[in-house]
């Protein structure tokens, strides 16, 4: 890849990315000003379905990615059609076990709540309709791949524009227009931009994309089975952070149906603050990369202390800047939600940062490809996270919630530190001591 591609693509992802920060880190404040108390929460918990779906994509899209550039570099032509099918199918069946997972589930998703029966079945309806539009937008995967392995990242983030400004300007319009919205009603708006962003990337695909997809039975069952061995390690990772994040919400809403809409709203800023954070460390990967394949050892040790140091520094600045925050701006900001969201925002923030401390690591394990062998850890982690969060939810309430996930970044930090660094030592040069105070090494 030349210098100008990459630097170009770099471009593409920091836009998709804003676009999608847009959303993130708007729509919660729009929200919680258009809908009652009772409906944010609602809303809250059935969209969740838009965040354990793209779980199910298991990194099929970089997968699919790496195989057609390596085909297009062999000039492999017959590889390259067994990959585009194969391709496909993997996709096409993740969307269909999700879609169904998602049916299959909503009669009894509101009962997580305690709610009453017409609450329940609010939520149950956003989760059938949102869940259903994010179960499609997994095809958007196989896109994603085909546009990578070629360099165009181009296609992929416009589509990301589409689905985050789309959906945050629908909002935004009906709201001017003084139009009446409810949960139900922009669930069905998510999954009108999600219609819109698939036939923008057939469109392109359609008009950009040098090879097509001859027929379906060019998939081939070996390279199939070789796609589902590589998304077994990621699909673990996910599992965890299924654990680590994906039920606060539900247990918050058995514990204090109230509180959702304040919780919801933390969760929400810090997916912001993590992503950005996360963007800033990724480019560390092809270096690492590098560094690793050559064996240059004391260059990746500078480099990972250097980073790593900038990295701590960074934590604690936006710790202190935030936790510094007037009470005023939030209530001005957060009205009837302020309060809870006061209450746990602190500890969130700095379950957030520990977690965070342990970036550039994962970074690291992905660089030399251990992925595979750091199986146990996030499955720990994710098991105390979720057992401690029931149990101080339960006697703590929503503060318990939130100290459980304090806990789990912990967890998180003692695992990494004690556990696994020792285990990959040989492969990645580094010690416990560079990772929690990297200024001395």
């Amino acid at each position: 890849m030349n210098t100008r591609a990459h630097r170009t693509n770099a471009l593409f992802n920091l836009a998709g990315g804003a676009s999608s920060a847009c959303l993130v880190l708007f729509l919660p404040y729009v929200l919680n000003r258009l809908f009652s108390q009772e409906d944010y929460a609602i809303w809250a918990l059935g969209f969740q379905a838009t965040v354990y779906v793209p779980m199910l994509g298991l990194g099929i899209h970089q997968i699919l990615n790496r195989a057609l550039a390596h085909a297009l570099a062999l000039g492999d032509e017959a590889n390259l059609h067994r990959q585009l099918g194969s391709g496909f199918i993997v996709v096409l069946a993740l969307a269909l076990i999700a879609a169904s997972l998602v049916w299959l589930s909503a009669p009894y998703i509101g009962l997580l709540t305690g709610n009453s029966a017409p609450v329940d079945e609010r939520i149950a309806t956003i989760w059938r309709i949102a869940g259903s539009g994010a179960s499609a937008g997994l095809l958007s995967l196989f896109f994603f791949g085909c546009f990578g392995g070629h360099l165009r990242y181009e296609w992929e983030n416009g589509y990301k524009a589409i689905i985050s400004l789309g959906f945050l300007l629908l909002v935004i319009g009906a709201q001017a227009q003084h139009l009446t919205l409810t949960p139900v009603m922009l669930s069905k708006a998510y999954v009108l931009v999600i219609a819109c962003g698939l036939l923008f990337l057939c469109w392109r695909f359609g008009h950009d994309f040098h090879t097509r997809i001859q027929a379906l039975s060019k998939w081939y069952a070996p390279t199939i089975k070789s796609y589902v061995h590589s998304m077994f390690g990621l699909g673990v990772w996910q599992l965890g952070m299924l654990m680590v994040s994906g039920f606060d919400l539900w247990i918050v809403a058995r514990v204090n149906f109230a509180a959702v809409p304040g919780y919801a709203i933390a969760l929400s800023f810090l997916v912001f603050l993590s992503g950005v954070i996360s963007a800033l460390i990724s480019p560390c990967l092809p270096t690492f990369a590098m560094q690793l394949a050559q064996a240059q050892n004391e260059a990746f040790l500078k480099q990972f202390v250097r980073w790593q140091t900038r990295l701590i520094l960074l934590v604690v600045v936006l710790c202190a800047i935030l936790w510094c925050a007037p009470s005023m701006v939030w209530q001005f900001l957060l009205k009837d939600s302020a309060s809870i969201f006061m209450q746990v925002f602190p500890v969130l923030l700095l379950a957030t940062c520990v977690r965070l401390l342990t970036l550039l690591y994962s970074v690291a394990i992905v660089s030399a490809n251990l992925q595979h062998r750091i199986i146990l850890s996030p499955l720990a982690e994710g098991i105390v996270n979720l057992g401690c969060s029931i149990v101080l939810g339960y006697y703590l309430g929503v503060v318990g919630v939130a100290l459980g996930t304090l806990v789990g970044a912990l967890v998180c930090l003692a695992l990494h530190a004690l556990y696994n660094i020792p285990r990959t030592a040989q492969q990645i040069p580094l010690t416990s001591k560079a990772l929690l105070i990297p200024w001395t090494v």
